[in-house]
């Protein structure tokens, strides 16, 4: 057995079967987020799934309940079959949303795949470069099953789940790889892009992530480059992922983060419109530990599910549906004094926020 290549951090060294496996693991925090969150799930030991194995018999035939979509934590509860559901610790997860907490991601490396325990997703440390079609990536993806795989199958990553790959810092280098080059053997440059399945069935194609000029911009393309992913651990995901401790604060239980729910106007000009300078300290005006939210932070509140705004309007009743730009404090790696935003009427995070560009709304994070 070919040991992976160890990448400057801790290096765990295990014997069995008369081969010898190293695994590295590489932490790496958020650019300017709350690295105490999600510690638990960062410390080193695998993402704890609600149920490891359930075996069962259903009509006679052997299934695992923790894992089987067709028996998804009982005989005959069955997960969509549509690409965007698959059976984690007993219960159907939509892959399109944010299922994990926010925090630092910490990559556990073997020779080809990469194992991520804050999200619990296993990814291909390096990648086919030439632009295929969904179908064809889709079955590029599932020919890489195989009965070891823990149930959970390989496919094209979701949105949300490519972006929390991303390395918005690129260590201060405009031109560093959006993947960090220390844990992916292949990293997009600028005239490749990454395959993410479409937010919605009925979409004319599939929504791509590029690192070209333009910016962290999902496109739609008829074919590309792909990443392929699976889950390697299960997820606990809360039953009740919003809740609401006080009338203008909303917990999600899934990210550990606590944002304002209504959206409010810029002191200085009575505005619901805010430039980068007044966006800051508004956020902190708030109090203890509130802030404006990275960009990834706020990718994880869109719901693809739905037409702009795309957001759980249950949990955000008053969420205006003329401007979906919502400020970051992501700053942009190759525009000096621009930041990220999200369109939560694309779902997109591109760049391009300042005191005269884009002017954007704000809800803020603690």
């Amino acid at each position: 057995m070919r040991a992976p290549k160890a990448i400057g951090v801790v290096g765990l060294s295990f014997a069995f079967a008369g081969c010898q496996l190293l695994i590295a693991t590489k932490e790496r925090a958020t650019p300017d987020g709350d690295l105490d969150a999600g510690a638990a799930h960062a410390d080193g030991g695998e993402a704890a799934p609600p149920c490891a194995s359930k075996p069962a018999s259903c009509s006679g035939v052997d299934v695992d309940l923790c894992l089987d979509r067709s028996n998804c934590g009982a005989c005959g509860a069955v997960c969509e079959k549509d690409g965007y559901h698959e059976c984690s610790g007993g219960r159907c997860i939509d892959v399109r949303q944010a299922a994990w907490p926010s925090g630092p991601s910490v990559f556990e490396i073997d020779a080809d795949t990469v194992l991520d325990r804050r999200t619990g997703l296993v990814w291909e440390r390096g990648m086919a470069t030439d632009a295929i079609g969904l179908a064809a990536a889709t079955q590029r993806c599932a020919g890489r099953n195989t009965n070891g795989d823990a149930g959970w199958p390989w496919r094209v990553p979701s949105r949300i789940e490519l972006s929390s790959l991303i390395d918005f810092g690129g260590g201060g280098d405009a031109s560093a790889p959006f993947f960090d080059p220390d844990v992916f053997t292949t990293t997009n440059v600028a005239n490749e892009c990454l395959s993410a399945l479409a937010p919605r069935p009925e979409e004319p194609c599939n929504y791509l992530f590029s690192s070209a000029a333009a910016g962290l911009q999902y496109e739609c393309r008829s074919a590309c480059s792909v990443r392929c992913v699976r889950r390697g651990a299960g997820v606990d995901t809360p039953r009740e992922r919003y809740t609401f401790p006080s009338p203008d604060v909303v917990f999600d239980a899934v990210t550990g983060l606590s944002w304002q729910r209504q959206v409010a106007n810029a002191p200085e000009t009575g505005k619901p419109l805010f430039s980068p300078d007044e966006a800051f300290p508004f956020c902190a005006g708030r109090g203890k530990g509130w802030r404006l939210p990275t960009a990834f932070e706020l990718a994880t509140l869109v719901d693809e599910t739905v037409a702009s705004p795309k957001i759980d309007r249950a949990a955000f009743p008053d969420t205006p549906s003329d401007i979906v730009l919502y400020g970051s404090s992501t700053p942009s790696r190759d525009l000096l004094g621009l930041y990220y935003f999200v369109d939560f009427g694309t779902g997109e995070i591109t760049h391009g926020w300042n005191a005269f560009n884009n002017p954007s709304r704000v809800r803020c994070v603690k």
